[in-house]
């Protein structure tokens, strides 16, 4: 049961984090972030880890491999899905490293892709190395969808971020206190008022 919520958790969190790349991409005021290319390819790589995380492509594929064609891991690693892991791993550090200056850019986002990539690293750490079973097990999905959680902070942060919400709301705010064309605050200061003093001429 803990690992069906976290299983869910994780793959809600890597579909948020999608579609926050897309945003980015997609949103002119948000391009400056990220390369809208690069931005694309996030998106794309992160809504198809949350259908993996989803359905459990992976682990269904690392299971047949090794039912049906005999692939046994290598080395202390423990099952064949934690080579498709490893790799996805391996291609996000590829794909970092190549677009270093780009995703620079945004210190934060950068920060929370390092925060992120770790804490899957130390999860799958877990999965790959620990003894199926045991305390390792909780372990590794406590820290996945930790670093999922991050992720999806990350680039939702950036696309729905709270400076451009600040932004708006000073926009307003200004809009709000600024003279109407027909004057003053409220359009009625520049009409003439009659004197209460003032008497009508007598007939």
């Amino acid at each position: 049961m803990l690992a069906a919520l976290a299983n869910i958790a994780t793959s809600s969190a890597l579909a948020g984090a999608g579609i926050g790349a897309l945003v980015i991409a997609l949103v002119p005021s948000r391009r400056h972030i990220l390369p809208r290319h690069l931005a694309v390819a996030c998106a794309a790589g992160l809504v198809a880890l949350a259908l993996d995380e989803g359905i459990e492509l992976h682990d269904r594929a690392g299971r047949w491999l090794y039912h049906e064609r005999g692939v046994v891991a290598p080395g202390p690693v423990n099952h064949v899905d934690d080579l498709f892991v490893i790799g996805y791993m391996v291609a996000g550090v590829a794909i970092m490293a190549a677009y270093l200056p780009a995703l620079w850019r945004s210190r934060r986002l950068f920060a929370g892709l390092v925060m992120a990539g770790a804490l899957i690293a130390i999860g799958t750490a877990f999965d790959a190395l620990g003894t199926t079973g045991t305390w390792t097990d909780f372990a590794e999905e406590a820290f996945e969808t930790a670093g999922a959680v991050v992720l999806a902070v990350a680039f939702l942060g950036e696309a729905f971020g709270t400076r451009q919400l600040a932004s708006v709301t000073s926009h307003l705010s200004e809009s709000r206190e600024q003279p109407s064309p027909k004057g003053g605050a409220h359009g009625n200061d520049d009409v003439p008022q009659p004197d209460p003093q003032a008497r009508l001429p007598a007939t």
